[in-house]
């Protein structure tokens, strides 16, 4: 593995462990049951892979120096580790107490109805992106592009809407300001960095690009997944609960 793949690898495996540590760890509600507390990081988790889409849009920058696929191999990894974490997040709860989804009728709390919306939202980007539906769908490459930014900035605000409003683990106003901050950072961030330094997103013309490096951006997606759920194992086992689940 090239070392600006490694160093990738090992900031984005980091960023999986530290991020959702930092809302679950700092001012801990007490644990509500072993499947909650795993949900709960999971859900996390989840959040901060979404955050990670925005930067790693699957579009080919300077740093690292792979080739295209590469960079979509990564975005379209990194989108099915976020249904996976989601999954976690959802199914855990639902099954240890059933009665959780009269939360998600019409009358349910703004919370959950956003982050069922989220949910529905990011089902939605990513089987509109696979090969024989993004043909179907969108047609061109330019109407995909257009359709799946506008799934994909529909579904930020309301997965921060519910991680900051849920009123479990976001439960300071510094958690709060952080989620903000990085939610807007990560909507921001392909924007910005396009306008202020476009030369950034190419490769130099002194270097070759790397071929054949997608199997790496799988490799990272797995350590990633592998991260968070032992994080989310680990946390619900050494957080005292007593509730169900």
């Amino acid at each position: 593995m090239k070392a600006e793949i490694a160093v990738l690898a090992a900031s984005l495996v980091g960023l999986v462990l530290i991020m959702p540590a930092i809302f679950l760890l700092a001012s801990p509600p007490p644990g509500v049951g072993l499947s909650w507390d795993i949900a709960d990081a999971a859900g996390f988790a989840a959040f901060v892979v979404l955050l990670g889409l925005f930067v790693l849009n699957g579009r080919p920058t300077a740093w690292p120096n792979c080739d295209g696929k590469f960079f979509v191999v990564l975005h379209r990894g990194l989108g099915t580790g976020a249904l996976a974490l989601l999954g976690l997040h959802i199914l855990p709860p639902f099954w240890a107490a059933p009665l959780l989804l009269d939360d998600l009728l019409p009358s349910g709390p703004w919370p959950m109805l956003a982050g069922l919306a989220a949910a529905c939202l990011i089902l939605a980007g990513a089987l509109s992106g696979l090969r024989g539906v993004r043909h179907a769908l969108w047609r061109t490459a330019r109407r995909f592009r257009i359709g799946h930014s506008v799934i994909a900035y529909s579904t930020l605000p309301l997965s921060a809407f519910h991680v900051a409003e849920a009123g479990l683990h976001v439960n300071t106003e510094w958690k709060t300001a952080l989620c903000a901050v990085l939610t807007a950072g990560a909507a921001a961030w392909t924007p910005v960095r396009w306008l202020l330094r476009p030369e950034r997103n190419h490769a130099s013309p002194s270097r070759k690009r790397w071929r054949n490096m997608s199997p790496h951006a799988r490799t990272i997606v797995a350590l990633m997944l592998a991260a968070s759920v032992l994080s989310a194992v680990c946390y619900a086992m050494v957080t005292p609960h007593g509730g169900p689940g």
